[in-house]
């Protein structure tokens, strides 16, 4: 991966870009949030300017070398409902990209469906899918077995099952299982960047060290930037961020959404990135740009941007913006009772 000079991480951080938003959405909702945007950056512009600190301005940083790469681009756009959301978002935020409405409604569906039906692969692969989003992992293997059983010949619930065992992956058994699902579809020409993904971790966790077959996790990562670059540079952030290497990590995400702003999946990592060492203020930079550059290009996951937004606007004491927002939300999307969850507590 060459190092340049590219991208200046502080300037990045600091401007707010503007945007218009599309006829398809709500003018007044998009302008009232943009507005509250702007208002905290100029807001904390004046109160830098009027501070009378005694101390010495600290000199400013040279900027920290980014992975610039001239031809990156993203070819592939994955589904919102793909199982890879599964590595993208944390475990406790997946149960946000479902509208909590739509989700009581399909989980009884599904339950009928396998009630009335002596044999409903479809409607147990479904489930499956809602008990993931829950967390509910082993419950959810249960499915997609009984979903197997009756009809194997389908790959994308192969990819599920392989996906979930790695999940919840604990034991040398459910570690080969989960390994030997991956290869039975790389051998059946499913070269997809989950089924690699699931390899990566398998390989990350060193269930399989002694077991024939099983590549260096890096290995993985290559075969993912070879389907799409992108996702590939993601893969090489999670390797270093598994590894400790911090610095590089950050340097990637940093450069994929310079380079890919309306790919949301670079947002989302940084922003964990950010909010898990408990910088908030680069949290919010960066939840900001995602809200304003790619919130309007994945609707299936603007709740999770939302929250996001909110949750990192109250650990730096904005409050009442705070609160604001998740009221608008709310009143945009009623149907994500969590806005209203998050308001109480």
């Amino acid at each position: 991966l060459p190092e340049s000079e590219s991208l200046d991480k502080a300037s990045y951080f600091t401007e707010v870009p503007t945007m218009v938003a599309p006829p398809s959405q709500d003018r007044q909702f998009f302008t009232a949030c943009t507005s509250m945007i702007k208002f905290s950056q100029k807001n904390k512009f004046f109160q830098t300017r009027n501070s009378n600190s005694p101390f010495k301005q600290k000199p400013k940083k040279k900027p920290i070398a980014t992975y610039s790469d001239p031809q990156l681009t993203s070819k592939v756009k994955l589904d919102p409902a793909s199982c890879y959301m599964c590595f993208l978002v944390r475990k406790k935020d997946m149960r946000e990209i479902i509208p909590d409405l739509e989700f009581v409604k399909y989980k009884e569906v599904c339950y009928n469906m396998i009630y009335k039906l002596s044999s409903c692969h479809e409607a147990h692969f479904a489930l499956a899918r809602l008990l993931a989003h829950e967390g509910k992992f082993e419950l959810a293997l249960q499915h997609l077995r009984i979903a197997l059983q009756d009809d194997s010949g389908d790959h994308m619930y192969k990819v599920w099952y392989a996906t979930i065992m790695v999940l919840c992956m604990d034991t040398l058994e459910t570690a080969k299982e989960a390994f030997i699902t991956c290869q039975k579809l790389l051998q059946e020409g499913h070269l997809m960047i989950e089924v690699f993904w699931c390899l990566m971790e398998i390989s990350l966790r060193n269930f399989l060290t002694d077991k024939k077959g099983i590549e260096n996790p890096r290995a993985y990562a290559t075969s993912i930037m070879q389907i799409d670059r992108y996702y590939g540079y993601l893969a090489w952030s999670y390797l270093f961020l598994a590894t400790g290497e911090k610095l590089k990590a950050e340097r990637i995400l940093i450069e994929l959404v310079s380079k890919v702003p309306d790919q949301i999946e670079a947002y989302l990592k940084l922003w964990n990135f950010y909010y898990s060492e408990n910088n908030y203020e680069k949290a919010l930079s960066v939840i900001q740009h995602a809200f304003l550059k790619v919130s309007t290009n994945t609707p299936q996951l603007n709740s999770l941007i939302n929250l996001y937004y909110t949750k990192t606007l109250f650990r730096i004491g904005n409050y009442l913006p705070c609160f604001e927002l998740l009221q608008l939300y709310y009143m945009k999307h009623p149907e994500y009772t969590a806005y209203l969850y998050y308001m109480k507590h």
